[in-house]
């Protein structure tokens, strides 16, 4: 069957794929699909299990303009992470677009016990992204999302 033919959740069917040729079936029905169309696939195999996460970089503002136009936007949650780290400008650009795209199911995920810049900072240095920068992806980017 194809991937719109599921009698079980988008999550059931991909822990039930073992094969390598059932991935490559997969991808290649994905491949001949459009953005949007591999936004319903997603929306109709994962239902309510699927989010966007995005940086709100160029590739990120593709998909939510497309999930803006297919009428997606208010079905799929937009989450970001929060390194504590960005540029002023990308925080006023984050709020901008929620405003403009009218984003109301968002979660922002920053490092445990922080949320803002001079906590962290203190805690662990200001310059931790350069001297331990393994330890500050993983403080800032991995462990929020656990």
């Amino acid at each position: 069957p194809g991937v719109h033919e599921r009698d079980m959740t988008g999550c059931e069917f991909l822990a039930r794929v073992t094969s390598g040729k059932e991935w490559d079936a997969i991808n290649n029905e994905l491949d001949r699909m459009d953005l949007g169309e591999v936004l319903e696939w997603g929306v109709n195999t994962f239902g309510n299990r699927l989010v966007d996460v995005t940086s709100f970089g160029y590739s990120g503002m593709a998909v939510l303009h497309k999930m803006k136009e297919a009428g997606l936007l208010g079905q799929i949650p937009v989450v970001t992470i929060d390194t504590l780290h960005l540029f002023d400008e990308t925080y006023n650009f984050i709020g901008q677009v929620r405003n403009e795209m009218s984003i109301t199911t968002f979660s922002r995920y920053a490092p445990k016990d922080y949320d803002q810049r001079a906590g962290f900072d203190e805690a662990y240095g200001a310059d931790l992204w350069k001297t331990e920068p393994d330890r500050y992806n993983y403080l800032s980017k991995v462990e929020p999302t656990m």
